[in-house]
Parts: structure tokens; C-alpha cells; sequence
């Protein structure tokens, strides 16, 4: 998954603790991965695009609507929302994963990860994974300016999210974009049916056919160079993951 910024950038991986919390896990690798389609809110199952909409300063960054984007939507993969799987798990650590709720037995897809140490959280919401890398990127949608209500001002955004290449299915995943931009278009204003630029002024002449095709070319090119250094990237994060693993032993 990949994390970036208009002046910044960087990845934060995921370690899932699917041995303790497998359903729980499932749930947040399939709506990482966006494999189970459209949900029954008429939304993709993905995080990807949704953006982290609380922020609580030495508390936690949550994230996880993608259906309202405010915190009182999303759903899980699962169909609405699913049971507490256990609190094995301890809040007893920054950068550790775990499910918002809404009480006990409301698990959709919101999620938050821990700044500080939240021992009152115990027993009432389910941890189920830890940052292994990108903790820094973590303190910066931390650091970011909020209102009253400790909605970020700055539009943070997963901009990217799914398996680590080479990965194991239930090692890593996402994150998001820190950019203080507008919030992306819905699909529905996107597909709204108003001419582009250059329809509307009526700009079309024999030479756009051939100018297209080679701006087609050009873009292609661009893209295949882009996702190889996004794969070669991904590809030493986890070399660097498995090395901290090693010294860990």
C-alpha cells in the first residue's frame, strides 16, 4: 500500500494477526485488496480512495468509511457489520490496528491505529494487526490540523492499498494520502455526461486522431515505468521488513 503526499511520501505496512483474530483479518485484507466487489450499500468493498476522517491527537487516527466518509458509515465484507472475534489482544502500544465500533458486536470496516497507549479500549474494541513500517507517516496524519470535532482540515486519502508484492496473504497492507487538496470526485459526478474541454468549444481537427494516439503511447510508457518503481519500491520495504524480523529472532 502505498502513502503519499504533495511534498512528501512513504508506505505503511501492516503485519495482521490472523492466527488470533482470522475473521477480523479477512475482513480488512479483503477491503484492502477490493476482491469482493460492490457492497449492499451499492459501494466497492475497498478502502481505497476513503479517507482518515477523526484524528485525536496521542489517541488514535481512524479511517475506514467509504460509504459516508464522516464516520457513521462503511460495512463490513461480511454484510453490515459482524462480532467481536476476541480481546486476546491488548491496546498496550502505538501503531497497533483495531476495529471502531459502535458497541459490542458492530464491526464493519472502520479500523483506527493507536498514537499512545489506550488501555480503557480493552475488551471493547478487537486489535488485530501493528505498523512494521511507516510509523513516521503515521505521526504526520497525526501532526495534521483539526476542528472542534477533530476532523482533519486536509484531505487525507488512501490513495492505494493491498498486498505487498512477494507477500504472504496475511502479513502486510494499506494506507493513505496526506494531501490538503479537494476530496475526490463521486463517481456520479464523474460520470455526470458534461463535455470535456475542447467538446465544448467545439475543437476537433484531422491532427487530434494521430496527437491522441501518440499521447495514448506516451501514457502507457509512463505508466509501465511508474508501476515498475512502485513494485521495485514495495519489493525493498519488504527485504527491510524481513531484516528487522531477523533481528528481532
Amino acid at each position: 500500500a502505498v502513502v503519499s503526499t504533495q511534498s512528501t511520501g512513504g508506505t505503511v505496512v501492516f503485519e495482521l494477526c490472523a492466527d488470533i483474530c482470522p475473521r477480523t483479518c479477512e475482513n480488512f485484507l479483503c477491503l484492502c485488496t477490493g476482491e469482493k466487489g460492490i457492497g449492499s450499500m451499492g459501494k466497492p468493498l475497498t478502502y481505497k480512495n476513503s479517507t482518515f476522517h477523526r484524528i485525536v491527537k496521542n489517541f488514535m487516527i481512524q479511517g475506514g468509511d467509504f460509504t459516508k466518509g464522516t464516520g457513521v458509515g462503511g460495512e463490513s465484507i461480511y454484510g453490515g457489520t459482524f462480532p467481536d472475534e476476541n480481546f486476546i489482544l491488548k491496546h498496550d502500544r502505538r501503531y497497533l490496528l483495531s476495529m471502531a465500533n459502535r458497541g459490542p458486536n458492530t464491526n464493519g470496516s472502520q479500523f483506527f491505529i493507536t498514537t499512545a497507549l489506550c488501555p480503557h479500549l480493552d475488551n471493547s474494541h478487537v486489535v488485530f494487526g501493528h505498523v512494521v513500517e511507516g510509523e513516521r507517516i503515521i505521526d504526520q496524519i497525526e501532526g495534521t490540523q483539526v476542528d472542534a470535532e477533530h476532523k482533519p482540515y486536509a484531505d487525507i486519502r488512501i490513495a492505494e492499498c493491498g498486498l505487498l508484492p512477494g507477500s504472504d496473504r496475511h502479513e502486510t497492507v494499506p494506507v493513505a494520502t496526506v494531501a490538503p487538496t479537494k476530496p475526490l470526485m463521486e463517481p456520479e459526478e464523474e460520470a455526470s455526461g458534461k463535455p470535456m474541454k475542447g467538446e465544448e468549444d467545439g475543437d476537433s481537427d484531422s491532427s487530434s486522431s494521430s496527437d491522441s494516439d501518440d499521447s495514448e503511447s506516451e501514457s502507457e510508457e509512463d505508466s509501465s515505468k511508474k508501476l515498475k518503481k512502485k513494485k521495485t519500491k514495495l519489493l525493498k520495504i519488504k527485504k527491510k521488513i524481513e531484516k528487522k524480523k531477523k533481528k528481532k529472532k
